[in-house]
């Protein structure tokens, strides 16, 4: 059985059908930089959740590209300190952006075996 990939009661959106498709179906390149993005954006709705509005479009600076939170690091220590998750969850979601980050910042790595 396959682990649930939306909250409860939620449904997954287009965008998020086809992304998890490519995660099936693509190359390790882009499994590990669409499966990082569904979890960005995962994280960014649970923080929001957690979050108090506060006046009209505070939240949504935090989050736009030059925004607070905008990185997925910034992302996952902020839940941590929610206490959101566990110390070992947030070591793994910070193992997944680093792998992440050497997929998309290194054209020579092209798979999980390749050492950078």
């Amino acid at each position: 059985m396959k682990p649930s990939v939306t909250a409860p009661g939620e449904r997954l959106t287009y965008p998020v059908m086809r992304a998890l498709e490519e995660l099936e179906k693509g190359p390790p390149r882009s499994a590990i930089i669409v499966g990082g993005a569904i979890l960005d954006e995962w994280l960014r709705k649970a923080i929001e959740g957690r979050l108090l509005q506060g006046e009209p479009g505070t939240l949504k600076a935090m989050f736009k590209p030059e925004g607070d939170l905008a990185g997925f690091e910034s992302k996952v220590r902020l839940a941590f300190m929610l206490g959101m998750f566990t110390k070992e969850t947030r070591n793994n979601l910070m193992a997944v952006n680093s792998i992440r980050n050497r997929f998309a910042h290194h054209l020579d790595v092209n798979s999980f075996d390749t050492r950078s």
